[in-house]
């Protein structure tokens, strides 16, 4: 397989192109520690704690096929990022904390079959005390900046491969430093859910 064509944008790392966005890897020391997600779909690629390395995608404007360079309100999101990323990380995680016990409830009511047989490959989430834990039972794979933004700062999500869901993940969307959305993982890059904040596409 040929390598793909490396472009510049600073202050972005490398990046190629994909259908819909530009990708590179980018490490945020704030997320180091925690697991691994760098394979297929935010699946696990060490067994070993992540040294902070993320995928960066940043969405293309407008029609995906035009390859547009970075807006400059999505320059202003991954700046923002970097030099605020262990607030920010901080209140990601505090946020997650806060849904797990709900999630946790829900998620474990359904491991099970009607007849009460185990569903193969259900895991359960454990009980937790503190959000510290959640270094074990997850990783951050993606971080996502979208072509929506608000104030002049496009939105960021981050999206998670996690041991309770592997097909689903968990994503939490972000502005500045507000945390907007936490769900599943398409809750890190669904764009419905920056506009239902108020966001606009960027032109």
């Amino acid at each position: 397989m040929a390598k793909r064509k490396l472009h510049t944008f600073p202050p972005f790392p490398p990046m190629s192109s994909t259908d819909f966005s530009w990708e590179g890897h980018d490490k945020l020391s704030a997320w180091k520690g925690y697991q691994s997600r760098q394979g297929p779909y935010g699946s696990r690629s060490s067994s070993k704690p992540s040294d902070g390395t993320v995928l960066l995608d940043v969405t293309f404007l407008g029609d995906a096929e035009e390859m547009t360079d970075p807006a400059p309100a999505q320059i202003a999101a991954y700046e923002f990022l970097k030099k605020n990323q262990s607030e920010l990380a901080d209140k990601v995680l505090a946020a997650i904390f806060k849904a797990y016990p709900k999630m946790r409830k829900e998620h474990n009511e359904f491991l099970t079959f009607d007849d009460g047989d185990p569903i193969p490959g259900a895991v359960a989430m454990p009980p937790l005390k503190s959000a510290s834990q959640l270094k074990k039972l997850m990783g951050l794979g993606t971080v996502h900046i979208l072509n929506i933004a608000k104030g002049g700062q496009a939105y960021v999500g981050f999206e998670f491969g996690c041991e309770w869901d592997e097909e689903h993940g968990f994503g939490v969307m972000t502005h500045k430093l507000r945390m907007v959305e936490v769900g599943q993982g398409d809750s890190s890059f669904d764009e419905g859910i920056a506009e239902d904040d108020g966001g606009k596409e960027i032109k």
